[in-house]
C-alpha cells in the first residue's frame, strides 16, 4: 500500500507530516514522568529530611534529660497495650510531683519484658528534666542512643529507596527524551502493519494498546513490538483494523516510534 495511505495515530504527527507543524509528537509519558520519577524523589527527600529533623530532636531531648536530670519517685497509674501492623506496643502511665510542687502524668513506651514486671500502683524511680517536667522517662527502661538511631534510620532507608526509584525513573525518562530528540532530528520513515489492537474508552477518548510489526531497514529483520497511545480526535469507527499500514519513525532496531 502507498505510504500516504498509512494510518497516523497522533493528530500532531498528522500535522507534522502535512507540513502544518514543525513539532513532531515523540514526547515521553508525562504522567509516568511525574508518578514514577518526580513524586518518589520528592517524597523520599522530604521523608529523609523530616526523619533526620525528628532524630536530632529525639537525641537532643534525651541528652537534655540526662544532663539536667532530677530523680524522683513516681507511681504507676495505668498500663496499656495497643496493636498495630508492626505488632504490640506496651505503655506505662505514671504520676510524679516535680520540684515546682505540681503533679504531672506522663506516658512512655517500654519493652514487653519490662512491662511484665510492672503493676498499677507500684512506685518506680524516674527522671525528668529540671525546668521541663514534660521531658521525663524511666531511666532503666528508656531507649538507648543506638535504639533511637535504629528506629529512625529505618525511615531514612525507606526514603532512600524512594529516591532510588525516582532517580532511576528520571534517568529512564531522560533517555526517552534523548531518543525522542534523536528521532525528530534523524529518524527515517518506515511502513509497518497493525497486528492487533485493543482499546479502552475513557471520558476523553481512547487508550490504545497497539501491536505492530515492520521490517528493519538496517538488518532486514521483522520487528514485532507494541506501543500504547491515548487519542482524543478519533471515533471508534475510525480506529485501524488488523493489517492496516502504519508509519514508524526509525533510528535503529532499539530506537523507533509509531506515529
Amino acid at each position: 500500500m502507498a505510504q500516504q495511505d498509512a494510518f497516523i495515530f497522533s493528530a500532531k504527527n498528522q500535522d507534522w507530516l502535512a507540513g502544518k507543524s514543525d513539532k513532531l509528537d515523540v514526547s515521553v509519558n508525562k504522567t509516568a514522568f511525574w508518578l514514577y520519577g518526580v513524586l518518589p524523589l520528592v517524597f523520599g527527600l522530604v521523608g529523609i529530611t523530616m526523619t533526620l529533623v525528628a532524630l536530632m530532636g529525639d537525641l537532643m531531648e534525651r541528652q537534655n534529660l540526662l544532663d539536667n536530670r532530677v530523680d524522683v519517685t513516681a507511681q504507676i497509674s495505668d498500663l496499656t497495650i495497643s496493636e498495630n501492623r508492626n505488632g504490640l506496643n506496651y505503655y506505662v502511665n505514671y504520676t510524679f510531683i516535680a520540684n515546682d510542687q505540681n503533679t504531672y502524668e506522663h506516658r512512655v513506651s517500654v519493652a514487653a519484658e519490662d512491662y511484665e514486671t510492672l503493676t498499677i500502683g507500684d512506685n518506680i524511680q524516674i527522671i525528668y528534666e529540671d525546668g521541663n517536667p514534660s521531658n521525663t522517662n524511666i531511666e532503666t527502661m528508656m531507649l538507648s542512643t543506638e535504639d533511637i538511631l535504629r528506629n529512625r534510620l529505618t525511615f531514612v532507608a525507606m526514603g532512600g529507596v524512594l529516591i532510588l526509584i525516582g532517580g532511576v525513573a528520571l534517568l529512564f525518562q531522560r533517555d526517552n527524551l534523548q531518543s525522542a530528540k534523536k528521532l525528530a532530528q534523524d529518524g527515517v520513515m518506515v511502513i509497518g502493519q497493525v497486528k492487533k489492537m485493543t482499546y479502552k474508552a475513557t471520558i476523553r477518548g481512547f487508550n490504545l494498546d497497539i501491536q505492530y510489526k515492520f521490517e528493519s531497514p538496517k538488518t532486514g529483520k521483522e520487528i514485532n513490538t507494541y506501543q500504547k497511545y491515548h487519542i482524543t480526535h478519533l471515533d471508534i469507527n475510525d480506529l485501524p483494523a488488523k493489517g492496516t499500514p502504519v508509519k514508524i519513525l526509525y533510528i535503529d532496531d532499539f530506537t523507533y516510534k509509531l506515529l
